[in-house]
């Protein structure tokens, strides 16, 4: 029912605040960012991965800190944090609340900074990535939030910072390290460009998928904490079952191409969401064939929502009376999120339940309520 709820809000949001109407719209936004961190701060064991969060923050201390390796499962920033958060309040709920705080505050500034239909974009976030970003990656949220905080300085060519924000999301889930090219390639006027940009996207994706197997295979092998995060990321049951190309992921493909090319030919966008944008579709293809594709797609899937919104309300404009504009958009947004609820609703391999198990029901720190179901599949 919460959900719901927050959806209609969003709605309400869009059809108030996202064709020029400004009046009250920063009391909304605080609204909305308030709701959006309590719904993932006071969760109580909702997601797959938060009860082995929970256990984690329960037996972690200090001297955690002393065995740490950047290649490990867990990085510095991250143990940093938890006793931080312990030594004030020894609470999970506290620590989640506080990742919350830290995730929502940056990226409603992002998307507010970078798009000019903030709730529109807010709520196709709410379906396509909120879950996770709640309930499962929490180390990866706050990665991911130092990166889109990184954005503006990288789009003004401000290196030290950009790159010391970038480390910052590296001690925080190695994974980010994928971002360290990024300050240079933002460079690469895209518009400029443009004619090259389908030849250099099939290189990169031809060229990765030939050796990045090779590169993990090798590394593999060794005995180390390289290769033990290559066999975490290429062997467990989370990230082993790589996609076929279906018919629906051909599509997807295509769709978000037709996205960037539209972003890029008629919106006033960023050179920097372009390329992010760019770049999560180059990694949505190879994450077909290479498994952590998938967990790096995600730093670069909030500018492709900026990047989908814009497109929406261009496409409204130019082909949709200027009367019926909201309803035509609300109906684009519907048709946008039909892949991914539909994601929702699909059979998990792993645990063999409809992914939305994991979310559904919602129980809070109010009540401490548990998922019978739940509690047999990830306790």
């Amino acid at each position: 029912m919460i959900y719901f709820l927050i959806l209609l809000l969003l709605i309400i949001g869009v059809l108030l605040y996202d064709f020029g109407n400004s009046k009250r719209q920063n009391a909304y936004y605080k609204i909305i960012l308030a709701i959006f961190i309590l719904l993932s701060g006071i969760a109580y064991k909702v997601g797959a991965d938060v009860p082995n969060y929970m256990k984690e923050f329960d037996t972690s201390k200090w001297s955690d800190l002393r065995n740490i390796s950047i290649l490990g499962n867990r990085q510095f920033l991250w143990i940093f944090l938890q006793n931080i958060c312990k030594s004030i309040i020894d609470s999970f709920s506290f620590f989640k609340i506080i990742i919350s705080v830290i995730f929502y505050s940056i990226l409603f500034k992002f998307f507010k900074n970078y798009s000019e239909h903030f709730f529109t974009v807010i709520l196709i976030f709410f379906v396509v990535m909120s879950f996770d970003i709640n309930f499962n990656i929490l180390r990866q949220s706050l990665a991911i939030a130092f990166f889109i905080y990184s954005v503006k300085s990288i789009e003004k060519n401000h290196y030290l910072k950009s790159y010391i924000l970038i480390f910052v999301a590296i001690l925080f889930h190695n994974t980010a390290v994928v971002l360290i090219l990024l300050p240079i390639l933002n460079a690469f006027d895209l518009r400029r460009h443009s004619t090259i940009i389908p030849f250099l996207s099939a290189t990169i994706i031809l060229l990765c998928l030939i050796f990045v197997p090779e590169i993990v295979q090798l590394i593999s092998q060794s005995n180390n904490d390289v290769a033990k995060m290559a066999l975490y990321y290429t062997m467990s049951d989370a990230y082993s079952d790589s996609m076929s190309l279906s018919p629906i992921i051909a599509f997807q493909i295509l769709f978000k191409i037709i996205i960037f090319l539209y972003s890029l030919k008629y919106s006033n966008l960023k050179n920097i969401v372009l390329l992010s944008c760019l770049l999560h579709i180059v990694i949505f293809v190879l994450s077909i064939k290479i498994t952590i594709m998938g967990r790096l797609l995600l730093y670069f899937t909030p500018a492709y929502l900026i990047c989908l919104t814009e497109a929406i309300y261009i496409a409204a404009d130019k082909f949709i009376v200027r009367s019926q504009r909201k309803m035509a958009v609300l109906l684009l947004v519907l048709l946008s999120l039909v892949i991914p609820l539909h994601n929702l609703y699909e059979i998990n391999p792993r645990y063999r339940q409809r992914q939305y198990i994991q979310y559904f029901p919602y129980y809070s720190i109010i009540t401490q309520r548990t998922d019978p179901i739940r509690e047999q599949l990830f306790n």
